[in-house]
């Protein structure tokens, strides 16, 4: 994972260091490589450290009082099950409701501790330190000597197959370039869209789902819609139906667009 998004970094980065590259002219070719992808890496983690500084807080707090959200929801299902069991008490055996209730009982347990394990795991897994210092110098490595990359994979095949491998690896190259750019940008906007209906229609938590929406939005077909349905059940549990009416109109909207 660490490689695959030092690639994606230096994609979503290149166009970037090709126009510092052009204003670095007077310097020889490899230094003017080296010095733009440089400053275009430092620029790019500087902002995304501000960006982290910026959403920590809150995030951190929408995040504790989802769980809290989630805990109270596990709890109080044995008591929704006793509601519905003696409504329908007629058609439901009573030993069915007893052994529901306590798989649902079962359940509510395993989740919390599992959010403990979680947290537990984020907060004190010091690899995911090391891991996002990787990615930039990764990044920094594929932009400047890609090429060379490319070349020496390419020497290494036999002389006949060669030229038709480097014209492949070009198409695949422009194709994957404009690819992740234009994923890049997609899922920006579908975070920032989505946080701000949440934010305007009440949900509390609407920057993790948000981060979610966006997220999500780089898987296809099944990302969105995973999404739209968390995004639907949080808005109607905490600002009611007409709001998750609304919500989800505006983002089966932004996903019509996008597409």
């Amino acid at each position: 994972m660490t490689l695959v998004l030092g690639i994606l970094t230096a994609y979503v980065v290149w166009p970037v260091v090709q126009g510092v590259e052009r204003l670095l002219r007077f310097l020889p070719p490899r230094a003017r490589r080296v010095t733009a992808a440089l400053v275009v890496i430092v620029g790019f983690v500087a902002l995304l450290v501000v960006l982290a500084v910026l959403t920590a807080v809150p995030l951190v707090e929408e995040l504790k009082r989802l769980g809290s959200m989630v805990q109270q929801w596990l709890l109080r299902l044995p008591d929704w099950l006793d509601k519905l069991a003696e409504r329908y008490r007629d058609y439901v055996p009573p030993d069915v409701v007893d052994q529901v209730r306590e798989r649902l009982l079962e359940i509510g347990t395993e989740v919390i501790a599992w959010q403990g394990r979680l947290f537990k795991g984020v907060v004190l897994r010091g690899l995911v330190v090391v891991e996002a210092f990787l990615v930039p110098v990764l990044a920094f490595y594929f932009v400047v000597d890609a090429e060379k990359l490319a070349n020496s994979l390419v020497e290494s095949l036999p002389e006949s197959r060669r030229e038709r491998v480097r014209k492949l690896g070009a198409e695949l190259n422009a194709v994957l370039h404009n690819y992740v750019r234009c994923q890049f940008v997609r899922c920006f906007i579908t975070f920032f869209a989505t946080a701000f209906s949440l934010l305007i229609a009440g949900v509390r938590v609407y920057l993790t789902l948000g981060i979610l929406a966006g997220i999500c939005w780089a898987v296809p077909i099944v990302g969105p819609v995973f999404a739209g349905a968390i995004i639907a059940l949080m808005t109607i549990a905490q600002a009611g139906w007409r709001a998750a009416i609304a919500v989800v109109v505006a983002y089966a909207v932004l996903i019509g667009a996008e597409t």
